[in-house]
């Protein structure tokens, strides 16, 4: 597999999903980190399906997460989304379903003034190739 051209394939899809299927940018970016060592990509997605389900129950949400490994060898998951909720209710919902379990998080509203929306998530994984990325409507 040629990784560069899996790369590009992310920043494409980061810069045109939302736009493409929705009609409009990014609502908001995120990041997570889980309360115990999660170290496969598998069991990251295991438990991405289970927090996207439970927040789909309460709103339309869609977006890009990539997994990639951290420091010390600990996945870590970041992505934009798509919301209908304001950032209040969105961070309501991020402290329910995940922030009750242990879980970290940050989430922001996307701001396209800080730059191109592919590096908002990609950055972090230029620096080593140990990564993977879904779509959260895959996983319901």
């Amino acid at each position: 597999m040629n990784i560069s051209r899996f790369k590009e394939g992310l920043d494409e899809l980061v810069c045109n999903y939302s736009i493409n299927r929705y009609n409009r940018d990014w609502d908001y970016c995120f990041g997570l980190n889980f309360k115990y060592d999660v170290r496969n990509f598998n069991n990251c997605r295991r438990l991405m399906k289970k927090l996207w389900k439970k927040i789909k129950k309460e709103c339309l949400i869609d977006g890009v997460y990539v997994m990639e490994y951290g420091d010390h060898g600990k996945i870590q998951v970041h992505g934009c989304m798509i919301c209908d909720f304001n950032l209040t209710e969105v961070e309501r919902l991020f402290k329910k379903h995940w922030g009750s379990g242990g879980g970290v998080f940050w989430l922001e509203k996307f701001d396209k003034e800080k730059g191109r929306s592919d590096l908002y998530i990609t950055e972090d994984n230029y620096k080593n190739d140990l990564f993977d990325y879904d779509l959260i409507s895959n996983l319901y």
